[in-house]
């Protein structure tokens, strides 16, 4: 993923995984963000058809590794624009 976001910079890297995000932005310079931040924008720009909280508890309850720390911030986030 990476190596792809590198060679279409400037790309966004979509990497869930933290250390992944961590390698992506701090060696590579790239901009990064997650599913929940997608889903974040996807919320601003009234796209998302359920609310934020919903889906990504839909996702968790699918098996989709999301904290409630990462649940409440980006409720937080999408609410703060």
């Amino acid at each position: 993923m990476i190596t792809l976001a590198r060679s279409l910079a400037p790309c966004l890297a979509i990497i869930d995984e933290k250390r992944g995000r961590k390698i992506a932005h701090s060696i590579y310079g790239l901009p990064v963000k997650g599913t929940a931040g997608l889903l974040v924008e996807a919320h601003r720009r009234g796209l998302l058809a359920d609310e934020l909280r919903n889906t990504l508890l839909g996702l968790k309850g699918a098996g989709y590794f999301l904290s409630d720390t990462v649940i409440d911030a980006a409720c937080a986030a999408a609410h703060s624009h």
